[in-house]
């Protein structure tokens, strides 16, 4: 029984799931880049390249998800969620730099007309590297429809992206053999993309980085509660990375004895996270209501 749930626990675990994607993506980039470098075929190289960053990416995200899953403790009360947001910006950053290098190289060949004649065996290299990508897209997804981890579905949509890459690498093949030239200009097309890729991942990452709320969940936190039959005079948000913190002051009837006013702070506590599934904790701060 207790083999049954580690083994769960393994299948379950984001970080594993990772580093699967990680051993695929490597397996892809070890294949293209053999290739291109033996045969000569620079969108192969590029691409491997391509695929190597992304095989990079997924080890920061496995090294950003085995911290991110520790357990609170003193120094980190809230846990350490953010550290995976933190891997998903230096991810951005990963993504950016070698981008300008892919930049760099297709304008310097299209400048210098530095065109070369891919073999047809580049083709059928292809075709077994798209039967990869493809898989680890199915993987990634399988896996998010699972744990409804964000940063999975991000990887998913990646690996997605990379079956349209491996699609336009075999379209790039099949036309340079008759137009060379076509193959800076479709580097140029995948540095593009990349560079809208990591414009997301620092979109995301630093929302939660930097605090960034659901401006409406205040609001509908205090209508909430003033259904109960109980007034919120303040309701704060604080963004932990897996879902929110709410620190909030309800009033009471100044007539309340402790242990009174302690049982309706504990009914809005109890009340407020089985209503709202993102929030991961509630702080009830007490004041008198002299109205009451």
């Amino acid at each position: 029984m207790g083999n049954d749930k580690d083994k769960a626990n393994r299948i379950n675990d984001p970080s594993k799931i990772i580093m699967n994607a990680v051993y695929l993506a490597l397996s892809v980039s070890i294949i293209e880049m053999a290739t291109g470098l033996g045969l000569g075929i620079i969108v192969l190289e590029a691409d491997g390249l391509h695929t190597s960053i992304d095989a990079v990416i997924l080890l920061s995200l496995y090294v950003g998800f085995d911290i991110a899953f520790r357990p609170a403790d003193v120094d980190h009360p809230f846990g350490h969620y953010k550290y995976k947001y933190l891997a998903m910006y230096t991810v951005a950053l990963i993504i950016i730099g070698a981008t300008m290098a892919l930049i760099y190289e297709a304008s310097f060949d299209i400048i210098n007309k530095n065109f070369e004649r891919p073999p047809q065996v580049a083709i059928y290299v292809v075709a077994v590297v798209m039967a990869l990508v493809t898989s680890r897209a199915i993987y990634l997804f399988m896996s998010y429809g699972r744990l409804k981890e964000p940063v999975l579905l991000l990887e998913a949509k990646h690996a997605a992206a990379d079956i349209v890459d491996s699609a336009l690498v075999i379209t790039t093949v099949v036309v340079s053999i008759y137009v060379p030239f076509i193959e800076p200009i479709a580097a140029l097309a995948i540095s593009s993309y990349l560079l809208y890729l990591a414009g997301n991942y620092i979109k995301e990452s630093m929302n939660t980085l930097l605090d960034r709320v659901d401006p409406s969940l205040s609001q509908r936190i205090i209508d909430y509660v003033n259904k109960m039959g109980i007034s919120v005079s303040d309701v704060r948000l604080k963004n932990v990375g897996n879902g929110y913190v709410v620190d909030m002051i309800i009033k009471v009837p100044s007539k309340y004895t402790i242990g009174e006013a302690h049982d309706a702070a504990s009914a809005v506590e109890s009340s407020v996270k089985r209503h709202f599934p993102s929030i991961r904790g509630v702080v009830v701060h007490m004041e008198p209501d002299q109205a009451s």
